[in-house]
C-alpha cells in the first residue's frame, strides 16, 4: 500500500492534465500541490483548535480547507489560470490575518509566507516575471507587517502556548518548502530522463540509438583493454528488408523492426548492449565475451528470429531472417572501430554466402 502512495500522489497532482506535458504539466502540478498543502495545513489547524474548543479559529481554518479543495475542483475543470492567480493572494491573506488576529507575532506563523515565495517561482513561468516579482514583494511586505505590528494585536493563544506554536509554524514552513523543492527536483529529474531517452534511444524500437551504443562500445573496449578481458561486437542486418516494405508496406516494416528488437532484448543477456545501427541494421556490444561465445550467442539469436511469426494487422505472417557478422578483440586491435569494421566485413560475407547465417572474421579472411 505504501509503495502506491507516490503513484496516487502523482495522479492527484495531475488532475486535469490529460493533454499536457513538460512545463504546462509542471505548472499544473505545482498549483495542485499548493492546494493540497494549504488544505492539509488548514485541516490540521482545524482539528487542533476544534479539539481545544477554540471555535473561531477552527471555523476560519475550515473555510481555508474548503477554499483549498475548491481550488482543486476549479483546476480540474480546466480553469488553472484562476486557481494559479487567486490561490497565492488567498494564502497570504490567510497567513497574515491568522498571525495578526489569532496567533500573534511571537507564534512566528508569518514564516509560512516563505511558502508563497516557493510557489511563486514554481507555479509561474519565467516569462511571467512581473507576477513573480509582485507576489514575492507582497509576501515580503506582509511578513514585515506581521513582524512589526503583530505584537499590537491580542492573540487568542495563551502566552505559554505561543512557543509551542512557534515551533510548529517553523516545522510546517520548512516541511512545505521541502515538499515543494522535492517536487520541483523530481520533475526536473523526470524531464531530464525524458531528454536523455530522446537523445539516447531509438524512437521506433526502443533500443539504444547509434550514438549511445557506440558510446557503450567505447566504454566496453576501454574496460577490456584495462582489465585484460575479451570483448566482442556484432552487426546484424534483416534480410531483404526492402522487399518486406515493398510487399507489405512500411507499417509492416515498422512492425517487423519492433518485433525483432523486442526479441533481441528478450533473448540476449542484460549486459549485452543492443542498439539500432541504422535502418534495418543492429549492433551488439558484448563485454567479457570471446569470439566463440559471441558466435554461439548470435547463432541462437538468428535461430529465434527465423522462427518468429510476425503478423500484419490483416493477419499476414511475414517471414523474417537475419544475417550477422561477428568480431572480437585480439592482440592486434588498437581501436574499437577496428572490431566494428571486422564485424561489418563478416556481415557482408554472410550476405554473399546466402544470408540467414552468422559469420566470424576467420570465415571472412579465409574466404
Amino acid at each position: 500500500m505504501l509503495t502506491r502512495i507516490p503513484t496516487y500522489l502523482e495522479q492527484l497532482l495531475s488532475i486535469g492534465s490529460e493533454h499536457e506535458t513538460g512545463i504546462e504539466l509542471s505548472q499544473r502540478q505545482a498549483v495542485n500541490l499548493a492546494c493540497l498543502l494549504c488544505g492539509l495545513v488548514c485541516f490540521v489547524l482545524f482539528v487542533a483548535f476544534a479539539w481545544v474548543g477554540v471555535s473561531t479559529i477552527a471555523f476560519f481554518n475550515f473555510v481555508g480547507l474548503t477554499i483549498s479543495l475548491l481550488g482543486l475542483w476549479v483546476t480540474a475543470k480546466g480553469l488553472l489560470h484562476i486557481t494559479q492567480l487567486v490561490l497565492p493572494f488567498l494564502a497570504m491573506f490567510f497567513i497574515a490575518f491568522s498571525c495578526l488576529f489569532f496567533y500573534g507575532a511571537d507564534s512566528h506563523f508569518h514564516w509560512m509566507l516563505a511558502t508563497v515565495g516557493a510557489y511563486t517561482f514554481t507555479a509561474f513561468r519565467s516569462a511571467q516575471w512581473m507576477m513573480q516579482i509582485s507576489l514575492f514583494t507582497l509576501a515580503v511586505f506582509l511578513f514585515f507587517l506581521c513582524e512589526t505590528l503583530g505584537a499590537q494585536f491580542g492573540p487568542y493563544l495563551l502566552e505559554g502556548q505561543q512557543p509551542l506554536f512557534s515551533i510548529l509554524s517553523f516545522v510546517v514552513a520548512i516541511g512545505v518548502v521541502a515538499i515543494v523543492t522535492n517536487h520541483v527536483v523530481g520533475r526536473l529529474r523526470t524531464l531530464n530522463k525524458s531528454l536523455q531517452d530522446l537523445a539516447e534511444k531509438d524512437e521506433l524500437t526502443g533500443l539504444s540509438n547509434r550514438r549511445k551504443v557506440l558510446a557503450d562500445a567505447v566504454n566496453v573496449f576501454a574496460d577490456s583493454i584495462i582489465n585484460y578481458e575479451p570483448c566482442a561486437m556484432a552487426i546484424a542486418d534483416l534480410d531483404h528488408f526492402k522487399r518486406i516494405n515493398d510487399t507489405y508496406g512500411h507499417d509492416a516494416g515498422d512492425t517487423v523492426l519492433k518485433a525483432v528488437a523486442s526479441e533481441m532484448l528478450r533473448q540476449l543477456p542484460s549486459e549485452v548492449k543492443v542498439g539500432r545501427y541504422g535502418g534495418e541494421e543492429f549492433i551488439f556490444v558484448m563485454p567479457s565475451t570471446n569470439l566463440n561465445d559471441a558466435t554461439s550467442e548470435m547463432e541462437h539469436l538468428r535461430e529465434v528470429i527465423e522462427s518468429l511469426e510476425i503478423s500484419t494487422p490483416n493477419g499476414i505472417v511475414i517471414p523474417v531472417t537475419i544475417s550477422i557478422g561477428v568480431a572480437s578483440l585480439d592482440s592486434d586491435t588498437s581501436r574499437y572501430e577496428e572490431i566494428i569494421t571486422q564485424a561489418d566485413k563478416a556481415l557482408y560475407q554472410a550476405k554473399d554466402n546466402g544470408r540467414n547465417r552468422v559469420v566470424g572474421p576467420s570465415a571472412y579472411f579465409h574466404a
